[in-house]
């Protein structure tokens, strides 16, 4: 989506770059799981922005207990309101 904006720019074709960033260690590109699907909707009740995109990245992580590395504001807002036992350790220099 990001590159389609033109807010990012790759240096080579976008399904090439996540098939190469897929498969480098230690990289893994998730499938999209019943439980991811559903903690997106979970993550709507709990006031988590709209965009389909973070929802599927913060699920993800969420579902696999993951640290989320996020540059995106909105998501470090949530993750300020959620109590410290329920945190994603959301990592930004």
């Amino acid at each position: 989506m990001l590159v389609g904006q033109g807010r990012i720019t790759l240096n080579q074709p976008t399904r090439d770059w996540l098939v190469v960033a897929g498969s480098v260690e230690p990289f893994t590109v998730h499938p999209l799981t019943a439980d991811v699907a559903t903690a997106c909707v979970e993550l709507g009740e709990e006031g988590f922005h709209a965009d389909p995109a973070d929802r599927l990245i913060y699920a993800t992580a969420r579902v696999l207990d993951l640290p989320l590395l996020t540059g995106d504001e909105r998501i470090r807002q949530f993750e300020r309101s959620r109590p410290k036992a329920r945190t994603r350790h959301v990592i930004w220099d």
